[in-house]
């Protein structure tokens, strides 16, 4: 039943207001943990613009232009002024809205590869990022650097900070293709969701980490596109998923947002596309009442 009040709530929303804050694509997008109202967003090139629904207007933190792009951010957990940020510039940061200096956490020192993802674990302070060498970096939210580790898998994190051991994966997820997210669900905590760089949704369950659903999508990558990331609703395990159609598929169909049963992989429904862009990055706040998405 929850489901389908979720499914009719959303097909009834309407779209309260298009913003057009950056001179290029929107590159990231997120809320805050714990206050609804507010939410970021980041482009390409390297500016940051924050909202408070409740409130008029927003703030703006410039960018450098090319070669700044923002490709991860996530809010401080108390602070909603205070960002940390990841960007082709190879530095993750904390950036703040309230005007002071902001201050880099960790950098690569040069453009031949950069930080490519971020994630925040609040409970611990700490900050996990990878780049584009396959290295996984985690740190603390002071800058502290804990350790770096090479390719993409599942960690225990009460197994990494107080080890003197080589950190050692849980589980290893090969895909056909280069993967642009994974996501836990926040409902159940136990399956993993995936989005491929051309065309597969996956969900993961634990705890033997077994595949337990496939959804073919259309949502192929290329170099000026936002990269394509689906993400889970926060009150219940349905998958959230910009479409960018493929004629070669069998379901062709519009530009539109696409929302799929996260047990089955049947599609609940579809948004179109308002601006008739594709939009790559869809995102629920915490209280599930707001979607804010973003054109690549």
């Amino acid at each position: 039943y929850a489901e389908t009040f979720i499914i009719n709530d959303i097909s009834r929303n309407k779209i309260p207001i298009i913003l057009n804050p950056f001179e290029r694509r929107v590159t990231a997008i997120a809320w805050h943990p714990k206050y609804s109202q507010i939410a970021v967003a980041g482009s390409k090139g390297g500016e940051l613009s924050l909202y408070n629904l409740n409130k008029p207007g927003s703030s703006f933190i410039p960018g450098i232009g090319p070669g700044g792009s923002i490709v991860g951010l996530k809010f401080h957990q108390d602070d909603p002024s205070l960002v940390y940020t990841t960007s082709i510039t190879g530095d993750i940061r904390l950036d703040d809205f309230n005007g002071r200096n902001g201050k880099i956490l960790a950098s690569i020192g040069c453009f031949n590869n950069w930080f490519s993802s971020l994630d925040v674990c609040y409970e611990r302070k700490l900050l996990l990022s990878g780049n584009t060498a396959g290295n996984v970096c985690l740190i603390s939210v002071q800058g502290q650097k804990i350790w770096p580790k090479s390719k993409l898998k599942l960690w225990d994190l009460r197994m990494i900070e107080d080890s003197e051991l080589k950190p050692m994966p849980i589980c290893e997820f090969v895909h056909l293709k280069g993967v642009n997210s994974a996501y836990f669900s926040p409902t159940n905590r136990h399956s993993l969701l995936t989005t491929d760089q051309h065309s597969e949704i996956r969900v993961y369950k634990s705890s033997i980490w077994n595949e337990e659903l496939i959804i073919n999508h259309p949502h192929r990558q290329f170099q000026h596109l936002t990269p394509i990331k689906a993400t889970w609703h926060p009150l219940e395990d349905i998958i959230v998923v910009g479409r960018y159609p493929d004629c070669g598929m069998n379901e062709y169909s519009a530009r539109c947002i696409d929302f799929f049963d996260g047990s089955t992989g049947k599609l609940l429904q579809k948004l179109r596309s308002p601006t008739g862009g594709i939009l790559s990055l869809n995102v629920f706040n915490i209280s599930g009442d707001c979607l804010a998405s973003g054109t690549g």
